[in-house]
């Protein structure tokens, strides 16, 4: 999960280490599911699974993104680690939503190791990019020089 933090950062003149931190924990989320799916289907654990595999997590969200909400309303420095768990826990959603329709529906279920640590980059893309669409941008100073778009115009 390094390169997508890299390739966002280098050429994003707004996002800021929330993003990052939000993409890096929706990538953990994302790729532990797949983990739990791989490891499933390897033990013989192939086809259907049940919803709460989709359900259990997805309340995880709800109850997170509740209390995170609240914290923020409160003034605490904890909403924020708590979001982490929100974020974590839907991206593990996602993975075991993938596995849920791949099993009822597709007839298959089995997954290959070549696939556990792909769609946690592409997670961390959706919401590393994603989160800017919420984020203020930094000054301009904390970017100048190190992104693409500003190679060569740092402080001289």
């Amino acid at each position: 999960l390094l390169a997508p933090a890299f390739f966002i950062t280098v050429t994003s003149r707004k996002i800021t280490s929330f993003g990052i931190w939000l993409g890096l924990f929706a990538g953990i989320g994302v790729n532990s599911g797949m983990i739990t799916w791989y490891f499933k289907s390897q033990s013989g654990w192939v086809g259907a699974i049940s919803h709460n595999w989709i359900l259990i997590p997805l309340s995880v969200v709800v109850l997170s993104l509740v209390l995170a909400i609240a914290l923020k309303s409160r003034g605490s420095n904890h909403a924020f680690r708590v979001l982490v768990v929100a974020v974590c826990a839907l991206g593990y959603t996602v993975s075991t939503g993938l596995w849920y329709y791949y099993g009822r529906f597709t007839g298959g279920g089995e997954l290959s190791f070549q696939w556990v640590t792909f769609p946690g980059a592409g997670a961390f893309f959706v919401v590393g990019y994603g989160s800017m669409l919420f984020i203020k941008a930094p000054d301009k100073e904390k970017h100048e020089g190190l992104t693409l778009w500003s190679i060569g115009k740092g402080k001289e």
